[in-house]
């Protein structure tokens, strides 16, 4: 309805941007050509959106889907609008599959379907996901990586064995892709780690289950530690080669530092072998090896250089400020002194300044750090995972704000909140001071959850039918610089839009 409210076929220059550039990308790529676009870097999301043209000139929507098929100057805008209204489909289509992994995750984690399904439609009527439904982009594929990537690390701190390695190998591939995705996402990973900490389950046993001691078992045990570490090596080549590449490695050595010790810190808190360690390592490696090898299909390096060196690559989509520092050590003093005004800008969006009509999450928030000081009181756990969640979300806001905060960005931070929130309803609702109301208790706490959710639906609807996503007909010059800029094999067919 939201698309349809906003017409799918509107101009396709409205809000031409990643647009223009992306559709591009997808035609090369279907033609076998590599791609030449790596600020973000993007590769998985071209890749589904050369898919996505291909099936839609089967199916007759679009006229071409390869980049040597594509009109001279004077008569390609009827094609490449085609596209582009392609690509706002597939948009449309991230988006519910979006707020269906929300849901289908919830449920898995909640047991109550209407708590889940409350929650997938609040996310998929939230600003980012309409935001991002109404354009074409890469924060919504790489948030939705991510989202899968953080619910197999959960699925795999709730299970043992050969169950948890399988999900851990998920979370490393998701992860990668997401990373492949948007170079952002980076920030959000970077703490999953620690909600693992806070989402695992103890061991059977302190000694490892994962290895009975049949010969067979141990032959297959022994054949995927040997098969893992072949699997992992070349794309630790492919990686430490790029790092050395760019002369770096010092960052790159604390990430991979802090990942090991957070998994030994998994380990000896919830009572699992060093060998149990060791597996869910290699589980996780082979899943990172397998989305890196993804780049293979269509293979451009600058993609595996990109990943490899991740803030030296952002660093130049920073804010003027960043982007200016000459080497690490700047870099990191900049981010010291800005990241504590930009915690405290987001603290007051979030809490100070009153804004539903443009931030229909912002009451979210509110009831989520609430209910987790609430649930403090007599379930540390639960309190502590709500506000781990929300706490990721606050760090996605001041984090991008190095770059810049716009709307389109909520997409990385509303969905952690309605996890939140899902949690502790759940939680409270299997209390013991639950089961101790009385019923007509119970029917009005119920009742007011309802209200809640109904007024941020309403609040969550009103932003949506608002053209509050910068959407409008581009300044001819941008269109120019856009065509000229990142379209290099096409540089005199957006020229009517160029200033004489």
């Amino acid at each position: 309805a939201v698309v349809a409210h906003h017409d799918i076929y509107r101009s396709y220059l409205w809000a031409a941007d990643a647009d223009i550039i992306y559709a591009y990308q997808a035609l090369l790529i279907n033609d076998g050509l590599k791609q030449d676009y790596f600020d973000h870097p993007g590769y998985p999301y071209f890749v589904i959106l050369s898919l996505w043209i291909r099936l839609s000139a089967f199916l007759g929507l679009v006229d071409i889907l390869r980049f040597s098929q594509l009109p001279g100057p004077s008569d390609f805008e009827p094609v490449y609008a085609q596209l582009v209204f392609a690509g706002r489909w597939l948009s449309v289509l991230l988006a519910a599959i979006f707020a269906f992994v929300v849901y289908y995750h919830l449920r898995r984690l909640t047991n109550r379907f209407w708590l889940a399904a409350i929650m997938g439609v609040l996310v998929v009527i939230s600003p980012g996901v309409v935001t991002q439904s109404l354009i074409m982009r890469n924060e919504l594929p790489a948030m939705l990586l991510a989202l899968l990537a953080f619910f197999s690390l959960v699925h795999a701190c709730r299970t043992h064995g050969v169950d948890a390695y399988r999900h851990l190998f998920w979370a490393g591939l998701f992860a990668m892709l997401s990373l492949l995705t948007k170079l952002q996402t980076i920030f959000l990973l970077l703490f999953f780690p620690l909600l693992a900490l806070i989402f695992g389950q103890r061991g059977t046993t302190r000694a490892s289950v994962a290895i009975p001691p049949e010969p067979g078992t141990r032959t297959l045990a022994t054949a995927f530690v040997f098969g893992a570490i072949a699997f992992v090596i070349p794309a630790a080549a492919m990686l430490i080669g790029q790092i050395a590449r760019f002369g770096g490695g010092v960052y790159q050595s604390i990430v991979a530092l802090y990942l090991v010790l957070a998994m030994l810190a998994y380990t000896s808190f919830y009572r699992y072998s060093h060998r149990d360690a060791g597996f869910a390592l290699l589980a996780l490696l082979a899943g990172f090896s397998a989305g890196l090898y993804s780049n293979l299909i269509h293979l451009a390096v600058e993609n595996t250089a990109s990943v490899a060196n991740f803030i030296v690559h952002m660093r130049a989509f920073s804010s003027e400020g960043l982007s200016a520092a000459k080497s690490v050590e700047e870099l990191s003093q900049a981010i010291y002194y800005r990241l504590p005004v930009h915690l405290l800008e987001t603290l007051w969006r979030i809490y100070v300044e009153v804004d539903w009509a443009a931030s229909p999450t912002q009451p979210v928030y509110w009831l989520v750090t609430v209910g987790a000081f609430v649930a403090a009181l007599t379930d540390r756990r639960l309190a502590l995972q709500a506000s781990g969640l929300v706490a990721v979300a606050i760090a996605m806001e001041t984090v991008t704000r190095l770059r810049y905060w716009a709307q389109h960005y909520q997409i990385f931070t509303e969905a952690w909140v309605y996890i939140a929130c899902a949690l502790l309803i759940a939680g409270m609702l299997g209390s013991r001071a639950w089961s101790g109301l009385t019923r007509q208790s119970r029917k009005a706490a119920l009742t007011a959850l309802v209200v809640a959710a109904a007024g941020i639906a309403i609040l969550s609807i009103n932003f949506a039918i608002q053209d509050r996503s910068g959407g409008q007909e581009q300044d001819p010059n941008n269109v120019c610089t856009l065509g000229r800029g990142f379209l290099k094999r096409l540089p005199s067919h957006f020229d009517k839009y160029c200033s004489p």
